[in-house]
């Protein structure tokens, strides 16, 4: 039923093969327990591997993990191909599963299946999560390996992710794959938050939530609902906006994301932020920090997070931390090839400038250039914030 289904799930008929599976988990979960007791790994592989886009698209990642990792010890007995297949999951699967991190350390062995592999698919896809583990410390090569769209605007290489966007979103359209579509919408609506333009980011993100409220996408609900709540924040519905991330941040608990925790979290000091509830932010923003996967990647959404940090900074009257904050936020600023514009700027230049008024000019200039001078991940010092 599973490798059927797998079949439909990237197509028009995919809500109703959900709603087919979704009672069917249990008698899944026994299947596995015992093929595995079985010692019959190579039918265990293959129902993961069947397995691994519905438990994806409901958002389950960590039960993918859970038991790739107890079919791990036994994948030498596996042939090639399926070996290979196995270890792409594991890539996939170990975003949320702490085990199988820090991914770099299997890249060694997918090389070596990539060379005895003669799968153009699977070489493609294997490629794909090997790019993952270099970009966020080795952009260009990750980069020149695959022209990835939401990598490329994580890097604010706007102009470049735009055309490859619109192409995904066109192609999903006339295939009929509503739910593939909620994607390429969701960074459009990014982008356009990005750029300043509201309304379209409000319709973009509202699509793609709504898509994925409709196939039960709980991986990019997730991902999108946020945004859409920071997106609603900055039109003045801040009850709202704290109704939305709310919801999103019980999801994602749920869901052993620490990337989309951190991120809600940012978002919802932002809210305290704009209540005037400064310790909260502050609170909001502390925890924040704990659930990061991964501080050393630069992208958009930490060049938001410092903003954020320095203009909390600044509402509790802690100048000088602010202006450090300010010159680090600007570094990153710069490193990320596009310049933020819209309401997420405009506020942090308010602050910026009350910042310079409150200190004296030397000071400012030196708390300002230290900041500039420091490494990404010091921000995440519990200590600094």
């Amino acid at each position: 039923l599973f490798r059927t289904a797998d079949s439909f799930l990237r197509g028009p008929a995919s809500a109703t093969w959900l709603a087919r599976l979704q009672p069917e988990q249990d008698n899944l979960r026994a299947a596995l327990q015992w093929m595995l007791a079985e010692h019959r790994y190579a039918d265990t592989a293959w129902l993961i591997v069947a397995v691994a886009g519905f438990w994806f698209h409901n958002g389950n990642w960590y039960e993918t993990g859970q038991w790739l990792a107890r079919l791990l010890p036994h994948r030498q007995v596996l042939d090639i191909d399926l070996r290979l297949a196995v270890m792409i999951h594991l890539y996939l699967a170990g975003r949320s599963f702490e085990a199988f991190q820090p991914l770099e350390q299997w890249n060694a062995e997918m090389v070596q299946l990539l060379d005895a592999s003669s799968n153009l698919v699977l070489h493609a896809s294997a490629w794909h999560y090997i790019a993952l583990t270099y970009y966020s410390t080795d952009y260009p090569r990750a980069m020149a390996d695959l022209a990835r769209a939401n990598a490329l605007v994580n890097q604010g290489e706007f102009a470049q992710a735009l055309p490859l966007l619109l192409e995904s979103r066109d192609i999903y359209q006339q295939r009929g794959s509503r739910y593939e579509m909620a994607g390429s919408l969701g960074t459009l609506g990014l982008l356009a938050l990005l750029q300043g333009d509201l309304d379209r980011a409000y319709l973009q993100l509202y699509e793609a939530v709504t898509i994925a409220t409709d196939f039960n996408y709980q991986w990019m609900i997730g991902f999108w609902q946020p945004v859409l709540g920071y997106v609603i924040l900055y039109t003045g519905d801040t009850a709202g906006a704290r109704k939305l991330l709310t919801e999103s941040l019980r999801l994602c608990t749920e869901l052993k994301i620490p990337m989309f925790v951190a991120r809600i979290l940012t978002f919802l000091a932002e809210v305290a932020l704009w209540e005037g509830q400064h310790d909260q932010a502050a609170q909001w923003l502390g925890q924040s920090l704990t659930q990061e996967a991964d501080p050393g990647m630069n992208t958009v959404y930490e060049v938001i997070r410092l903003l954020v940090a320095s203009r909390v900074a600044t509402a509790q009257q802690q100048y000088p931390r602010a202006a450090m904050l300010f010159g680090l936020a600007d570094a990153a600023h710069c490193q990320i090839h596009y310049a933020i514009t819209g309401p997420v700027r405009a506020l942090a230049d308010q602050s910026l400038a009350m910042v310079r008024e409150s200190l004296e000019p030397t000071a400012f200039a030196e708390a300002f250039a230290a900041g500039q001078q420091m490494a990404l991940a010091e921000a995440f010092d519990p200590n600094l914030m």
